[in-house]
């Protein structure tokens, strides 16, 4: 009975020794596994714009963007993982540790980029939009030429960030990459909910009810953009007519223009970006014989932290699609509550709080009031 208890007991022990070996030789290989998972997982590849295969890493946590269009998406999607802005930023309404962000140029028309300088920074990766190297789809050679500059650090090509009428693609892209797939969705759901709101309201006026709209540029208000630029899409799209029968020039645009010609196309509204020109119109006499001058239908884009309206098209001028519908068919939305949904945008997307005070600043008393 003994003999049988004591091979029973080292049975028993023997057993136990190879489970617990069985056990830590499983639980090393589940280990090993996960941790060739975890590397393995560390980048990932995609697609971007122009078809090349690149590689990324999973998390991304600095991101430097060449154009202000897609920086204007990084910030809205993930402020606190872009590393510097394109131009000097205007700081009104753009919470402090995002408005200190340094000017690290890049390549958007204005060709201010600095090899050294961003690679310095340590991005995980680099947005580089490749509409302003060629307006038909980008340049496969010149991105190349930036990859090769760039080194290690990956260049992912984007197409149509700068394109409001294409730009939910490159979006929804950029919220993949940023793992901000969530917010991407949010922006576009808005967009497309402001797109549809004014289509849905201007779509049936007569081309003879459409308004006759001049946009006055820089530096004197002599300069504009046509019908087919990007920087005065808003006008067609909002049921207004551009005048401007000119040349269409490409990049950043800005085809000059006669005061001649301005007086000949008598525009019903003049749309301006620049405090300056809009004071400058408004006391003009060589203006004064314009109808948009004579009928007070002279309007300041709303600015800050972007414009409105343009410069940089795109994702910062969902809000001006609205505004600037108000401003050519105003009978049509004055059910609209322009100041809610400028708030409940700017939190959202700029990350800032709006006061009944700025709200008036920025918008005037009324939304559809000329401010």
């Amino acid at each position: 009975m003994n003999r049988l208890v004591f091979k029973f007991s080292c049975f028993n022990h023997g057993w136990l020794r190879f489970l617990s070996a069985s056990l830590c030789l499983l639980l090393f290989l589940i280990i090993s596994g996960n941790s060739r998972c975890l590397a393995e997982s560390s980048t990932r590849l995609i697609t971007d714009f122009l078809g090349r295969k690149v590689t990324i890493p999973t998390k991304i946590h600095r991101v430097i963007s060449t154009c202000p269009t897609t920086t204007t998406i990084v910030y809205m999607l993930a402020p606190e993982k872009l590393l510097g802005w394109n131009l000097k930023q205007d700081s009104r309404h753009t919470p402090p540790q995002y408005a200190a962000l340094p000017v690290l140029g890049g390549w958007f028309g204005l060709w201010s980029g600095n090899y050294e300088t961003i690679i310095n920074m340590q991005p995980d990766v680099i947005l580089y939009e490749t509409l302003f190297d060629n307006p038909d789809g980008g340049s496969l050679e010149i991105l190349t030429d930036r990859q090769r500059k760039f080194g290690d650090i990956s260049v992912v090509g984007i197409f149509g960030s700068g394109d409001i009428s294409c730009m939910d693609e490159p979006i929804r892209f950029i919220g993949d990459i940023l793992n901000a797939p969530k917010k991407a969705l949010e922006l576009v759901d808005f967009h497309q909910d402001i797109m549809r709101m004014v289509s849905d309201r201007l779509e049936k006026i007569p081309h003879k009810d459409r308004i006759r709209v001049y946009y006055a540029e820089r530096p004197d208000g002599l300069s504009t953009d046509p019908s087919g630029s990007r920087h005065s899409a808003l006008i067609h799209m909002c049921g207004g007519i551009n005048v401007a029968d000119c040349p269409l020039k490409q990049g950043m645009g800005l085809t000059k223009v006669s005061m001649e010609q301005v007086l000949q196309w008598n525009p019903n509204v003049i749309i301006t970006e620049q405090r300056q020109i809009f004071n400058a119109i408004e006391k003009s006499q060589l203006w004064a014989g314009i109808e948009a001058v004579r009928t007070n239908r002279i309007y300041l884009t709303p600015r800050g932290p972007f414009c409105w309206f343009d410069r940089p098209p795109g994702a910062s001028t969902i809000l001006g699609i609205l505004w600037t519908a108000m401003k050519l068919h105003p009978d049509r939305f004055r059910d609209i509550d322009l100041r809610d949904l400028t708030r409940r945008f700017y939190a959202d997307f700029y990350h800032y709080r709006m006061t009944d005070v700025e709200l008036n600043q920025l918008l005037g008393p009324s939304p559809n009031l000329r401010k």
